[in-house]
């Protein structure tokens, strides 16, 4: 780049030092012409004015001859400076005068000297112009014939005069279409020059700019899909880590029902954490991918806030007592019923909150929400009383892998992915998400989403508790092509009761629908992603209207699971929890 840099500037100097030295010629040539032009007008002008006094002066010296006054000493005087000025000019045109005078041209000397006889006539002129006003002064009764005298200045000396201004004017003629020429032969290199640089500069170096260009389209679109490989790399190797994460936490979690010693129940304890924990990083990764490509898309539906607010802050407020912290939940002008994306609500939610109880060693953490009913906007604000982020790190904290201080990745961990990624879920919301900090003193977060309203409901719903274990009747279809949570599932659902048919794809379940009834049938599209994508379609509408249809899903393949909303119940989020699913058994197999 810094030789294609310093290639153009050669060029660049080039073509300028061109059209300067053009520029330069070309003023000099017009100096030089107009100073020609100002010498020559200047010469004609002292001709003319030669002319002028040579008829001057005959017509003095005859007013004095024909005077009757005694005293004409002003006419004489007069006749004196026409003749001294005539003489003088006539030294300026010869080149004899001693004052600073134009250049006089060997033409313009041989003219006078050799050609015209001029300058001996002008001579015989001025002799003999002084005699007359000399006899005429000093004796009056002797007098030159001043009619000769006059015949030859209006005769021979006339015509020579005359040829001299011609002259002249010819020499003026001459040098007005010199510059002329000059100026179109100036006009014409202008031409040639711009064609020059054009050929020789410029067209080669737009070709090197648009050849660069090329190469750096070429380069950009490299970097692009190595950035989709990356991204689909890590979808992959998420979706590949996330299978046996699943199952070792859906084991661990069997495992925590058998009988266990404490040293057992403490280790199965620090697998499940230390499982959670990865399988949080992993879902980062995936959404962070997926946000990336442009690959998520918004699942607007009515949802309760109420009871997201009261499942978020039971959590954390347990959450929040490991550590000894305070914890509140205010809301403010919450309507029942809002549409939106719950499950991303959701996720921005626990971002924001695992961060502030992660950076919070002692004091508190506040969540305030609001609806504003004028400007129709859900706005959170998460306060916490933490260690704080400095003012010029503020803007860092949203980047991909980033956090305000490398110590905090050290000391607290976590992958510098919950920010960037809930940055990017608000603003695919239309909405904004900034932030307010002092170090060591707090920080807070506030997150706006303009959500509309739905004022069919005014109320949300209460989920009862079922506090006596009751065996449930039921046959329930799984269909589900990773055997270890198929065989996770399988357990949790037939140690409430039921009867668990498994399946591994889509065309074994088929052929099971054709012997049975199921009361619910689940389906996980977590894997086999695209055959399932084909087919999903033809195979719901294959099973029964009274049928219900739960599709297992990672926060990844939401948008698939989207798609056939109309016909299922619910998404359920992978890895699923054993409460969750016990529960969705009882609200459809109690009654």
């Amino acid at each position: 780049m810094s030789e294609l840099k310093n290639k153009i500037t050669r060029k660049y100097l080039i073509a300028l030092i061109i059209v300067g030295l053009l520029d330069t010629v070309s003023f000099t040539a017009l100096l030089l012409a107009i100073n020609f032009n100002k010498d020559n007008a200047y010469l004609v002008n002292i001709s003319g004015r030669q002319r002028m006094l040579s008829q001057r002066i005959t017509l003095i010296l005859n007013q004095i001859e024909n005077s009757d006054k005694e005293d004409n000493s002003n006419l004489i005087e007069e006749a004196q400076n026409n003749i001294d000025l005539f003489e003088n000019s006539h030294a300026i045109l010869t080149g004899r005068s001693t004052e600073q005078s134009p250049h006089i041209s060997k033409e313009i000397l041989s003219f006078y000297f050799d050609e015209n006889g001029l300058d001996n006539a002008v001579k015989y002129f001025i002799s003999r112009a002084r005699q007359i006003l000399r006899e005429k002064t000093h004796q009056p009764e002797h007098r030159i014939g001043l009619a000769e005298f006059s015949e030859f200045t209006k005769g021979d000396l006339l015509k020579r005069l005359d040829d001299a201004v011609l002259r002249f004017e010819e020499r003026s003629n001459n040098l007005n279409r010199l510059l002329v020429y000059i100026e179109v032969c100036i006009y014409f290199i202008s031409f040639i020059n711009l064609g020059f640089i054009l050929k020789l500069l410029f067209i080669p170096m737009r070709n090197d700019i648009l050849k660069r260009e090329e190469e750096l389209g070429e380069f950009i679109q490299k970097l692009k899909q190595e950035g989709e490989y990356k991204s689909m790399f890590l979808a992959n190797m998420g979706h590949e880590l996330r299978t046996p994460l699943n199952g070792i936490l859906g084991v661990t979690d069997l495992i925590q029902d058998t009988q266990l010693s404490k040293e057992q129940i403490k280790l199965t304890r620090i697998i499940e954490e230390s499982g959670h924990n990865l399988l949080h990083i992993v879902d980062d990764i995936l959404d962070l991918t997926k946000l990336e490509m442009g690959q998520v898309k918004l699942n607007e539906s009515d949802f309760f806030p109420e009871v997201i607010i009261s499942q978020l802050s039971q959590v954390y407020k347990l959450e929040a007592a490991k550590k000894n912290l305070d914890f509140e939940w205010e809301n403010i002008n919450l309507p029942p019923i809002l549409i939106g994306d719950e499950i991303k609500i959701k996720q921005v939610f626990k971002n924001l909150l695992n961060n502030a109880i992660k950076f919070t060693r002692k004091g508190g953490v506040k969540v305030v929400t609001e609806f504003n009913k004028t400007t129709n906007e859900f706005i959170a604000k998460i306060h916490d009383t933490g260690i704080g982020i400095e003012h010029e790190k503020l803007e860092l904290i949203f980047d991909p892998f980033k956090q305000a201080d490398s110590s905090t990745t050290r000391l607290f961990g976590g992958t510098g992915l919950g920010l960037s990624i809930s940055k990017q879920i608000v603003t695919a919301m239309r909405g904004s998400l900034t932030v307010a900090s002092q170090p060591e003193v707090g920080t807070t977060f506030t997150f706006t989403i303009p959500l509309r309203t739905n004022h069919s409901a005014q109320s949300f719903p209460v989920e009862e508790e079922n506090e006596n274990q009751v065996l449930l009747e039921g046959d329930i279809l799984l269909i589900d092509p990773n055997e270890i949570s198929q065989n996770h599932l399988t357990r949790i659902i037939t140690r409430q009761g039921p009867l668990v048919e498994s399946a591994l794809s889509l065309k074994v379940a088929n052929r099971l629908l054709s012997t049975r009834v199921y009361q619910i049938v689940f389906i996980s599209v977590s894997e086999n992603h695209d055959e399932i994508s084909d087919s999903l379609h033809g195979f719901l509408e294959q099973i029964p209207q009274s049928t219900k249809v739960y599709l297992m899903a990672t926060t990844s393949d939401l948008n698939l699971a989207e798609k056939v909303k109309n016909r299922i119940e619910d998404i359920l989020v992978i890895p699923i929890q054993k409460k969750k699913m016990i529960k969705l058994l009882e609200k459809n197999l109690l009654s």
